[in-house]
């Protein structure tokens, strides 16, 4: 089943048009934005308009990815990247009031 994510095609065609991103990085936005959704509809999380997320529901998200899905710190950052870019995307077209994601940190690497 396809999860519907709110305002993808207009982030990725954004981001070709302005930020000149390669389709890689078009394709590793999908893939975490459907991870992140997927994780929410989990989650019993029937709001799943972004206006509606909160930031206590990203960082549950990046919980998971830690201690369940027991993913690289490196891996975890790209989510959190991703997910702050969307969030970002989202607040200058209006689509969210406040920003969610916006006060969140990459986690520390371990190796320093």
């Amino acid at each position: 089943m396809t999860i519907h994510i709110p305002y993808l095609p207009e982030l990725l065609l954004f981001l070709e048009e302005t930020q000149c991103v390669q389709k890689r990085t078009q394709t590793d936005y999908q893939k975490v934005l459907s991870s992140f959704y997927n994780f929410l509809q989990l989650e019993q999380k029937n709001y799943l308009e972004p206006i509606n997320i909160s930031t206590s529901d990203i960082r549950k998200y990046i919980t998971y990815l830690v201690e369940e899905k027991q993913l690289k710190i490196s891996t975890v950052n790209k989510h959190i990247s991703k997910i702050k870019g969307y969030f970002d995307f989202l607040e200058r077209i209006g689509k969210v009031g406040v920003d969610p994601a916006a006060k969140l940190k990459r986690l520390p690497n371990q190796n320093q």
